[in-house]
């Protein structure tokens, strides 16, 4: 009577059929520790590679290609605009970016003509086949902002949203909500950057549905 149900329903690993029980158990233990090594941490990010932890795989466009930084390194130019992008596919109507940087010491953007920050207009950045800047010449991008895009030339469209605003070293995050998107799957993420000089580092990229996120009226 000293010993409870409990117990006596619990598996005996001494005994010839709890240790049967267990090893056919351990296969089963085995796949479930390796579906969660393998899952990544944000197993929702559409993009590939948003973590740069493969380098610039799946990444195209102006980065540096030499760096020891574990991160994705961006070269500002001068004179013209700096671009990244990356195919997806995606059918939500409604995507979230969120994009963490940060900006070199050095790093300084260069408004046109001292004004306070970059007029957008349809030539700046002509080479994102279909970009159409709505209100061209009084879109204006602040100082220390860019620009993330999502193309779609199967209607064409294209979807942009303004991103960042503060010239500092510290680690920042910045995001921006796309909406009304064509439920065609195939499109193109760009983050486009200002002239300027110095370097802006991304940590990661990340792009995930938004089911509850804005809608256009």
């Amino acid at each position: 009577m000293g010993e409870s149900l409990a117990t006596k329903k619990g598996m005996d690993l001494t005994s010839g059929v709890g240790r049967a029980a267990f090893n056919l158990m351990k296969p089963l233990l085995l796949l479930l520790l390796l579906a969660v090594w393998v899952t990544p941490a944000n197993a929702n990010d559409i993009l590939a590679n948003g973590n740069f932890s493969d380098g610039s795989a799946h990444w195209q466009g102006d980065r540096a290609t030499d760096s020891d930084s574990p991160d994705l390194v961006i070269p500002l130019k001068h004179d013209t605009w700096t671009k990244i992008y990356q195919v997806f596919h995606s059918s939500d109507s409604a995507l979230k970016v969120h994009v963490t940087y940060t900006l070199s010491a050095d790093c300084t953007f260069l408004p046109q003509n001292g004004t306070a920050g970059f007029a957008l207009t349809d030539g700046v950045l002509k080479d994102i086949t279909g970009l159409h800047v709505p209100n061209v010449g009084t879109t204006l991008i602040p100082v220390g902002g860019f620009l993330s895009v999502i193309v779609d030339l199967s209607k064409p469209l294209v979807f942009s949203s303004i991103l960042g605003g503060k010239v500092s070293t510290d680690s920042q995050t910045a995001s921006g909500f796309f909406y009304d998107l064509n439920p065609h799957e195939e499109k193109t993420f760009y983050l486009a950057f200002p002239p300027g000089t110095g370097t802006v580092t991304l940590t990661n990229v990340s792009l995930v549905s938004a089911p509850n996120g804005p809608t256009r009226n």
